[in-house]
């Protein structure tokens, strides 16, 4: 398989521990190999995009430049933001000689050069098209059909379609297969594709709670044992932002949250203090019980 440079970015190694520990540990018994980079900087997400095009392109690039440095072709980051932000980058650059060159300008300044030769991927691409769906099966030894799951995606794995290039419905997803892989079900909930409201939470408190709190609704409603995402703010949402709308609108939801990585590391028989699972907000104590 492949050698991937892995870009973890900022939010996973500070804010969500678990996603990191589950996802090495997990890649580790599928064979996927990663290689570590040195030196990152922000991926430049779509923040800096709105504030000046060439910046943006050239935060993004330093970080597709050294990865040309460790003589790979694929960069894969688990998150989403950096995804997109990346993915975005490279697109551009590898197809615009006359933009790389205004980056390229930039970059000397900082003794960098990128050569327009790196594919970005997301980690659930690589579990899905590199792995495999079989390959995962095998390696579950504890069965999870008992869980009903409903999948939060993250907006910035499939938009925008026409840079990121991935298909998608609202019916049907790629995850919808890797969860099943697992053992568990994959339910279908009303506006399951919809944004979590997590980049607007620097704007307005009020607005994220009430876009989550609708969400949560949905998710009650299709009948789940627990929320799936492979993005770390849609994570981050679920989890403590569950306990802020829990706050604020006196409801209980009690809705655990995973990531993928951590819910194929309880089907290949890791515990939870492995995957580090005490430092989630949501106990995940009920679903492990129903796992057994």
């Amino acid at each position: 398989m492949t050698d991937f440079a892995l870009f973890p970015g900022c939010l996973i190694p500070t804010r969500v521990p678990s996603y990191e520990v589950s996802l090495r540990k997990t890649a580790e018994r599928l064979g996927v190999n990663f290689v570590e980079m040195e030196n990152l900087t922000c991926c430049a997400p779509v923040g800096v995009l709105s504030l000046d095009y060439l910046t943006s392109l050239s935060l993004g690039a330093r970080n597709l430049a050294i990865v040309e440095e460790m003589g790979l072709d694929t960069m894969c980051t688990p998150c989403n933001g950096c995804f997109e932000g990346l993915d975005r980058t490279a697109t551009i650059l590898n197809k615009d000689p006359e933009t790389l060159e205004k980056v390229n300008e930039i970059l000397a300044e900082v003794g960098k050069e990128y050569n327009g030769t790196i594919t970005v991927r997301h980690l659930a691409e690589i579990y899905y098209d590199d792995v495999g769906i079989d390959k995962i099966k095998e390696m579950m030894v504890k069965p999870l059909d008992a869980l009903t799951v409903g999948i939060r995606p993250g907006c910035h794995l499939f938009r925008p379609i026409e840079v990121i290039g991935i298909d998608y419905s609202e019916r049907y997803f790629f995850l919808d297969d890797l969860i099943a892989a697992t053992g568990a079900e994959s339910v279908y909930y009303k506006h399951r594709l919809r944004c979590c409201g997590g980049l607007l939470r620097n704007v307005s408190g009020d607005i994220v709670e009430g876009i989550l709190r609708k969400r949560l609704i949905e998710l009650k409603e299709g009948n789940v044992d627990c929320v799936v995402t492979v993005c770390p703010l849609c994570f981050l949402q679920f989890d403590l932002g569950q306990k802020l709308v829990e706050r604020k609108f006196k409801e209980k939801y009690d809705l655990p949250t995973l990531t993928y990585s951590e819910l194929l590391g309880l089907g290949m028989g890791l515990s939870a203090e492995e995957l580090g699972l005490q430092t989630h907000r949501i106990k995940v104590d009920k679903l492990l019980a129903k796992i057994g």
